[in-house]
């Protein structure tokens, strides 16, 4: 067969260490303190993969706790998810599947950051074999989430902060450390 880009990242792994075992519920006003803060989390978590293998993570405009570090960790995932689709060429609508389908702020910023119709597979487990069989079989149960924000105000506050994100993480480990260091 003829080769298929890939670029893939630890999402789950990362997950779980960034938000070190915790699993507070989050509210609408965490949502609006991250965008408002710019509170972000830049990459890698874990050295030696993804779209940035050579990089330290770490935690831009103070780090987060309770429900707002879930919704910093979600749009983390999400701008990581959003440049490994951009590294794949990939076009079209997207679907998410596994764990992550449940997660409204990730799908919230995956659509904000990619300018792109965001669907969820309603189903549980991890995901990949779902994902590997949905291919194989050429099935797609999906539906669009009814939830995804139409207000401009959300909308333009997610692209403002997936901006900041891109250009962090453009201007290199050592402008990093700077902003971290504050």
């Amino acid at each position: 067969g003829d080769p298929v880009p890939s670029a893939r990242f630890m999402g789950g792994r990362e997950f779980d260490t960034i938000m070190a075992g915790a699993d507070p519920d989050w509210q609408q006003r965490d949502l609006q303190a991250v965008l408002s803060s710019s509170q972000m989390f830049l990459p890698s978590m874990e050295l030696g993969t993804g779209p940035y293998p050579t990089r330290q993570g770490g935690w831009m405009g103070g780090e987060p706790a309770g429900g707002r570090r879930k919704v910093a960790a979600s749009f983390y995932l999400a701008l990581m998810t959003a440049t490994c689709l951009d590294l794949a060429g990939a076009e079209g609508e997207i679907i998410v599947e596994g764990p992550f389908a449940s997660s409204r702020p990730y799908l919230l910023m995956l659509s904000a950051a990619t300018s792109r119709l965001v669907k969820r597979q309603q189903t549980q487990g991890t995901g990949t074999s779902i994902g590997a069989a949905m291919l194989a079989g050429g099935r797609r149960t999906v539906e669009a989430d009814p939830q995804l924000p139409t207000d401009s105000i959300n909308r333009a506050a997610m692209g403002r902060y997936a901006q900041i994100w891109g250009h962090a993480v453009s201007a290199g480990p050592e402008a990093d450390r700077k902003v971290l260091d504050r």
